[in-house]
């Protein structure tokens, strides 16, 4: 694109957790503006714009952890940006996102392979941007003056890296499912879940006003004796 730079508008409703508002990414902004660094005359508009998209990229991280997620090109410019100070990007992550958003490297597809990699492709979190948050994460997709180069450019073909929030405590490929799937899986009611849950006889982690818990947490109510169903 060659167009004015365009801040995101998130929808009235949008769950964008306040952690991830709160975050304090000036830092990362000058990263980006630093006339030394990997980028140098990036307009401070654009650069704007580029925080407050990666800010998206990391609210939609919270909505759906272990999700692959893949980033344009210029939200992965600032979320490396901002992994550069490794100290703060580990208390940011776990203070805003409950954990730690894993950069998972995924080869980049030979010339002329379209077909999905294995951490996901960047049309299906614009869905979820667009399903969850009421964001485009694609209209800012071409960055004037973004070299391609050894950033897995494949035409106009992006599907790496990927991303994946691993909650604190969670192992790395651990599935979480949601209260009516546990509630499936049991046979127990959503009411005798919640219960669980609340006092905290069922290990379950928060994600805004959801609840998710990790299948072996699941599958281990399987193994408890029942009191009358």
């Amino acid at each position: 694109m060659t167009g004015p730079a365009r801040e995101p508008v998130l929808a009235s409703d949008a769950p964008l957790a306040d952690g991830v508002n709160d975050l304090d990414l000036e830092p990362v902004l000058a990263q980006l503006l630093d006339p030394g660094g990997q980028h140098p005359g990036v307009p401070c508009e654009q650069a704007t714009v580029d925080i407050a998209l990666y800010r998206c990229f990391l609210a939609l991280a919270r909505l759906c952890p272990q999700e692959p997620l893949v980033p344009s090109p210029r939200i992965d410019r600032a979320w490396h940006a901002h992994m550069l100070d490794t100290r703060t990007y580990l208390a940011d992550c776990r203070q805003a996102l409950g954990g730690i958003l894993h950069h998972q490297a995924v080869p980049a597809p030979p010339d002329g392979d379209r077909r999905p990699t294995e951490g996901g492709s960047l049309e299906h979190t614009c869905r979820l941007a667009a399903d969850r948050l009421g964001v485009d994460l694609a209209a800012e997709l071409h960055a004037p003056g973004l070299d391609p180069v050894g950033h897995g450019w494949r035409e106009n073909y992006w599907n790496h890296p990927a991303a994946v929030l691993i909650m604190d405590g969670l192992l790395a490929e651990e599935p979480l499912l949601t209260v009516a799937e546990v509630a499936d899986l049991t046979r127990l009611s959503r009411g005798t879940i919640y219960r669980l849950v609340d006092t905290g006889d069922l290990e379950a982690i928060r994600i805004g006003n959801s609840i998710r818990v990790p299948e072996r947490a699941a599958r281990a109510l399987l193994d408890r004796p029942r009191r009358g169903g």
